[in-house]
């Protein structure tokens, strides 16, 4: 059934491409989403109620905001009246967007591109961004932006994704990258950090690129054995050289004894 209405979806049939259907097909079959673009599909063609409506679900939080090309002056989310709402989902304040104002100059213009919606989407697991060499994401956590019917990327000014109230753990470095579908040899992507850069604060993680897709911040563990190895190198570095000083003064004593039977050079070897 989950797979037939996921079709359906995606196929665009009457009565189906609706913020209802949608709902009830993310409350139920969130499972069979095989990938992030499919996700993105549903959301890029349904219709919406207002200027903007969410969708929400223990495994993402969808943000779909109207927009138009010619009067975009930037834009943040999540929105101060989402927030307020009692019942919104946590993953929405997880993440802060800004968008730049600049962000359609190079596509607005475009011919027969009609530019209506952007679509933001956090993950709260990486089901759908497993890369081959298995990485870790920091708290499991991926924010998703797209502009509708648009590729948006060489951007002048970057967009700014925030990874809020969040440390790295203990023995670890974190770095911004992105999700591409484009490269890897799976059908879904690998991450990449080309076109972004890290700043990491005290309870916040900063993210800023040139481009919009999926963000996330990967982790790199230092393993604590590569400490201990270098302890272990030291120790038996000063250990050697002890002994060394040890053999020296012993060998030195007892050829001076073989030299010198009575203890003491000659007169004029005396200091």
């Amino acid at each position: 059934m989950c797979r037939d209405m996921m079709q359906q979806l995606l196929s665009r049939e009457k009565n189906m491409s609706n913020s209802d259907s949608v709902n009830k097909f993310l409350a139920q079959c969130d499972a069979v989403i095989p990938d992030s673009t499919t996700l993105e599909r549903i959301l890029a063609e349904i219709e919406i109620k207002g200027e903007n409506q969410s969708f929400s679900t223990p495994n993402y939080f969808a943000h779909i905001q109207r927009i138009e090309a010619e009067k975009f002056s930037g834009l943040h989310f999540p929105p101060s009246d989402l927030i307020q709402q009692i019942h919104v989902s946590s993953l929405a304040r997880k993440v802060g967007i800004e968008l730049p104002p600049t962000l359609l100059d190079k596509v607005k213009d475009e011919p027969n591109v009609l530019i209506s919606r952007i679509i933001f989407v956090i993950y709260g697991n990486t089901k759908l961004f497993q890369s081959d060499n298995n990485s870790t994401v920091l708290n499991n956590l991926v924010s998703g932006i797209e502009v509708v019917n648009v590729t948006i990327e060489n951007l002048p000014d970057p967009v700014t994704i925030v990874f809020q109230n969040t440390t790295l753990p203990t023995n670890s470095s974190g770095k911004c990258v992105f999700w591409d579908f484009r490269k890897g040899s799976t059908s879904h992507g690998i991450w990449s950090e080309s076109g972004c850069t890290t700043e990491i604060q005290l309870h916040n993680i900063t993210c800023k690129c040139t481009h919009l897709t999926s963000f996330a911040v990967l982790l790199d563990y230092h393993s604590d054995d590569v400490t201990s190895s270098n302890r272990s190198v030291a120790l038996i570095i000063v250990g050697t050289f002890i002994i060394f000083v040890v053999i020296t003064v012993h060998c030195y004593e007892t050829i001076s004894r073989m030299i010198w039977p009575s203890g003491k050079p000659p007169g004029r070897f005396q200091f």
